[in-house]
């Protein structure tokens, strides 16, 4: 009898505490953006203005604000990055703003344990620095992080809602890692055409060494003669400037490619060399 006494309170203990699963009224979301070589990833809640006030009223001017709902706003950086040209480790970091009329203090900090502004310390910031506020021309009715203008070495987070957007940088040394990856691949196939182009087509994207990017077609095409790998080079001499060198190419890519069944890309290389052309009769 007894036990069947404490069996009964534990069931009735545990319905007591039991939770059904419903809708959050600021649902979660997590968000992850390749920028260059590195992986950021930035995990929060979204609350909805509701035809509420918010920035000023529900979000008070000059004071912590979580950045977002719920637990506080959080980043992950797969590799060390740049903020503010502030170098931070790789990592996960608390996201913290104090939203203001004109402008914002944007806050990370190392602790990413916290639920909202409750235990906030601020010797365990990381970095704090301000940026303009701008009004939208539209209600950004859901609190919104994203990022944008996504290069190979550098994105820009914006935050937005209502009427209201900030926005900084996220910086990373994408081409040192390339050029790793590069030297390693390279050793590890060596003998393979397609490594080779693959690695001066980048390079010809960053404008540097192309001298080394140049020798790579040129080993490639000791290799196998191909469309691709006179396009890349046709590349790399525009991008030193000699236009006329970069017209020969070009024109070998056209006549090899055209022997193709479906070739696809012969429009795409006539307006390059249309490009080339102009170029070169402005020397």
């Amino acid at each position: 009898m007894k036990i069947k006494s404490t069996l009964f309170a534990m069931l009735v203990a545990l319905a007591a505490h039991a939770q059904p699963t419903l809708p959050m009224p600021s649902p979660a979301c997590t968000l992850s953006q390749t920028i260059g070589l590195t992986q950021v990833t930035v995990a929060y809640s979204r609350p909805g203005a509701k035809d509420r006030v918010v920035f000023g009223d529900l979000v008070p001017f000059d004071e912590m604000w979580r950045t977002g709902a719920n637990k506080a706003t959080q980043l992950t950086f797969g590799t060390e990055v740049k903020i503010n040209s502030q170098t931070i480790p790789a990592g996960s970091y608390s996201l913290f703003t104090i939203p203001g009329k004109t402008e914002w203090t944007i806050v990370i900090n190392k602790d990413t344990e916290l639920w909202g502004t409750g235990g906030y310390k601020q010797e365990n910031d990381v970095l704090r620095f301000k940026v303009k506020s701008e009004k939208l021309p539209y209600l950004a009715e859901t609190f919104t992080i994203d990022f944008q203008q996504i290069e190979a070495t550098k994105a820009i987070l914006y935050l937005q809602w209502e009427n209201t957007r900030v926005s900084f940088d996220i910086e990373v040394d994408s081409e040192a890692a390339a050029w790793a990856n590069i030297e390693k691949e390279i050793k590890a196939v060596e003998g393979s055409w397609r490594v080779y182009v693959r690695a001066a087509d980048y390079v010809a994207g960053t404008g540097k060494n192309l001298d080394k990017a140049l020798e790579w077609t040129e080993k490639a095409l000791e290799m196998e003669e191909y469309w691709w790998t006179y396009s890349v080079q046709a590349e790399i001499y525009a991008a030193m400037g000699d236009h006329k060198q970069a017209q020969k190419s070009l024109q070998k890519a056209i006549d090899l490619g055209s022997e193709i069944p479906n070739w696809s890309y012969g429009e795409t290389l006539a307006k390059q060399m249309q490009e080339y052309q102009a170029a070169a009769a402005k020397k």
